[in-house]
Order: C-alpha cells, then structure tokens, then sequence
C-alpha cells in the first residue's frame, strides 16, 4: 500500500530511537531511557493526532524494544502486551499496510504460549505472517489481466525465469518489427513485472519508456494506459520502500493524478472491462476519494459480479468510511469467491473485532470522520 499524508514523522522521536538503537547492550541503562521518552513523545503526539496508525506502530515497535530490559517476569509480559494492542490500534486503523503485520506477527510469536493466550491471537498470527508478504488489498497487477498480446491475449503471472525467457523474445521481435505498438506494451509489461519481482525500479523506468512509445504508436488501445499507470503507481511504492530513488524526486500527489488520467482513458476507449473500472476504483481509493471509488467498483461489479477482488476493495471502503456492517457484508461476498479465502477470513474477524472494541471504546475509524473525505 501506499503511505498517506499522516505517517510518523517526528524529529524528536526518530533522535531517541536513534540513539537507544546505537546503544548496543541490552542491559544499557542509557538505551532503556531513550526508549522509554520515546514512549512519552508517542503519547505526546497521540494526544493531538490519536488516529495516526504510524504513530501507534511506533509506540509498539518501541515498547516492544523494552521488553528487553524488564527480563521474564510480569512487567516483560505487560511490554508485550501493550506493543500488542498498540500495533493492533495501528492494523485498525489501515489494515493495508504489510509492515504493520510483520511487526504484530514478532510481537505474538514471542509470548503466544503463556497459558493466557488465545487460539485466536495465534490463527491472527499465522494470517498476519501471511498478510505481510501478500498485501490485504490486492495489488491491481494479480486482477488486471493486463499485457494485451497481438492476438488480445494476455500474460499469466510467470515465474522468474519465464519472464526472462520472454523479455528476451520480444526484444528479439521488437529488432524484427521496431514499429509494432503491442511488441513495446508487452516488453514494457515483462519489465513492470520483473522489477515488481526484484524490486528494482530502473526495470519499472524501462517499462514506462516502452510503455510510453506504444502509446505513441497508438493512441488507442486502452491497454497501454492501463499499463503505464499500474507501471507508474509502482514507482510511488519503490519510492517508499527501497533507497535506489532516495535521490529522485518523486510528487506522489501529481503522479497519481496522471494515473488517474491514464486510466479514465482506458475506461472511456474500453467501458466495459472490468479491471479498468477496478484499477480506477483501486487508485481513488488510494487517494481517498471513497465516494468516487465506490462508484467505480460497482461498475466493475455490475460488469462482472464473480471477482473477489472488487467485492474486497468495495467493503475495504465501507471500512474507512466506518461502516463496519456494510464492510462485513461485502467481505462476505468476497469470501464465497475466494479460493483461498484467508484474505477475507482476515478481514472479517478484524471487523468484527473492531466492532466489539467500538461498542466500548469509540474513535477508531469514525464514520464522522472519514464520512467527510468520500
């Protein structure tokens, strides 16, 4: 998922991490006081700001850290314990972002066999170990069916080594036929898919220079802006995750107007394929304009109604809307279309989760405040 405009970030707070970080005795008396005014600027900016999911995988991930120092005893479980239900406020509130269960699935590992531990805690861990290697909102790529071949074909997800082997066929081709449009889209599609496989962004810039000459080439075929964008939202994404563009400058909010205008374009050459409209939906989403996404995915819906994917991406708005019985409800219809249905199951017991938290606990999520952005 793409990080939003509320991530932590806090110069006196990254300082004291930093500094207990560096300290590398466990048993360093300097290092558990950083942490522990780490905890108080955490609580400092949760006062102002309490809906900021970074903010409480921070104060988790560094209660978590001072574990360390309290030894095995009630004061060590009470650390794991308080991490735990700040990271879970923080899977609340964006249940998208993978790292948030990787930090959820550390901390339950370590003390999920005290005799008060709950079958469902340990079924959440196995689900968020799974969650953080494959994202709780499907990534646009698995349901696009999205490299149009000359014979309006499309790719599979191949392996690795496949991809190579088929890279190494269309620029053959492309040396052959340097005019054909859909050579230079599937070229530019195999390098999107093999710098999402690495993680390498320059594969994904050589995929926007191809993509951008079959364009070129022909201006109509809704495929390729489909393409560019989905190619153009990963670069945002390596942006986040990787140091090779930490020297580039990226505008996350002007690129993902250009993504928007590609795909209103594949949409208006091609209104009737589903996974334009779904992308479409996807993107808005991304840039919580709920109102608008929600249109999009019903028209996706309406086009082809035994696709998984948009009935998930239709109740995770109803989620941020906090309409948690709506939510349910299209989880639910993602889950009899789901073959491997964990992603659903995971979404289901948090909403029912967060529902139950609610019942005493008002805030997270709030209709009144989400209601606003849609």
């Amino acid at each position: 998922m793409i990080r939003r405009k509320n991530e932590a970030d806090d110069e006196f707070l990254n300082e004291c991490v930093q500094k207990a970080r560096s300290l590398k005795s466990k048993a360093s008396s300097e290092a558990k006081e950083y942490y522990e005014e780490a905890v108080k600027r955490c609580d400092e900016l949760l006062r102002s700001n309490p809906e900021n999911p970074y903010l409480h995988c921070w104060k988790a991930d560094i209660l978590y850290e001072l574990r360390r120092f309290e030894g095995p005893d009630s004061l060590y479980v009470k650390r794991c314990k308080d991490a735990l239900a700040e990271i879970d406020t923080a899977i609340e509130l964006d249940p998208e972002v993978d790292f948030f269960h990787l930090i959820r699935s550390e901390i339950v590992g370590e003390f999920m066999y005290l005799p008060d531990w709950s079958i469902e805690a340990s079924m959440f861990r196995e689900l968020d170990m799974w969650a953080c290697f494959h994202a709780i909102g499907p990534p646009s790529i698995y349901a696009s069916g999205f490299a149009v071949d000359a014979d309006g074909g499309t790719f599979e997800i191949y392996s690795y080594s496949k991809l190579n082997d088929i890279e190494w066929a269309f620029k053959d081709y492309l040396e052959r036929y340097p005019r054909d449009p859909d050579c230079y889209n599937n070229l530019g599609v195999t390098h999107y898919m093999l710098g999402a496989w690495d993680m390498y962004a320059y594969k994904v810039q050589k995929a926007l220079e191809e993509l951008n000459e079959a364009i070129i080439l022909n201006p109509n075929n809704p495929a390729y802006y489909n393409n560019r964008a989905l190619a153009s939202l990963s670069l945002i994404i390596f942006k986040e995750r990787t140091d090779e563009l930490k020297n580039v400058e990226i505008d996350a909010e002007k690129m993902l107007e250009a993504i928007l205008s590609d795909l209103e374009k594949a949409v208006k050459l091609d209104p009737y394929n589903p996974y334009y409209r779904y992308n479409k939906g996807f993107v808005l989403y991304e840039m919580e304009r709920y109102g608008e996404a929600m249109k999009e995915l019903d028209e996706a819906i309406a086009i082809d109604p035994s696709n998984h994917y948009f009935y998930h991406k239709k109740g995770m708005v109803f989620y941020k809307l906090g309409r948690y019985d709506e939510a349910l409800e299209e989880f639910k219809k993602s889950l009899e279309l789901d073959k491997d249905k964990r992603v659903a199951n995971y979404m289901i017991m948090l909403v029912k989760r967060v529902k139950s938290k609610k019942a005493t606990r008002p805030g997270i999520g709030s209709e009144a405040n989400t209601e606003a952005r849609s």
